[in-house]
């Protein structure tokens, strides 16, 4: 379990939330505050009366944790829905005399090639983490009705951030 310091106190408060104290307590006078402390009670809650504000909040509190915690692409991720689109490297062709690439270029594309599936495993972790970093700031109520509606199986099976925050 992480401890709570002022930093960490700090870091809430400039991230939206309206009472810093009470980072690192799970409860907050009956408010149930998400997994992340350092979104502290920004979470998303069913029908508050100012939902859509509160849900503005916690998506741009969410996008700016991740980006800290996994990069930028897992903040555009959750901010803007979108998803990194990444692009295979083509074989080099053969020479015109010949029937083998170059060895040099054929190297190029074993190395493009390995850089490509090292980034697209990373960038599917990273995802998995951020849905849970998601799910973790959704109210019990709010848990309950994503875990009961029918497409959410699919939607945790393909850790599909984008569908879970719409």
């Amino acid at each position: 379990m992480k401890s709570t310091s002022n930093a960490t106190v700090d870091k809430a408060a400039k991230l939206g939330s309206s009472t810093g104290s009470s980072i690192g307590n799970r409860f907050n006078g009956g408010q149930v505050l998400g997994k992340e402390i350092e979104l502290g009670n920004l979470i998303y809650k069913f029908n508050p009366k100012d939902q859509a504000d509160m849900y503005l909040r916690t998506t741009e509190a969410i996008a700016d944790f991740v980006g800290v915690e996994y990069g930028r692409d897992m903040r555009m991720l959750v901010k803007k829905s979108n998803e990194k689109i990444f692009t295979e490297p083509l074989p080099p062709r053969a020479a015109t005399d010949t029937t083998v690439p170059a060895p040099g270029r054929l190297e190029k594309y074993h190395t493009e090639l390995m850089i490509y599936h090292k980034d697209m495993k990373a960038y599917a972790e990273q995802k998995a983490k951020v849905f849970v970093v998601i799910l973790g700031q959704c109210s019990s109520e709010v848990k309950n009705k994503l875990v009961t509606n029918v497409g959410f199986e699919a939607l945790e099976d393909s850790d599909d951030v984008v569908g879970l925050l719409y």
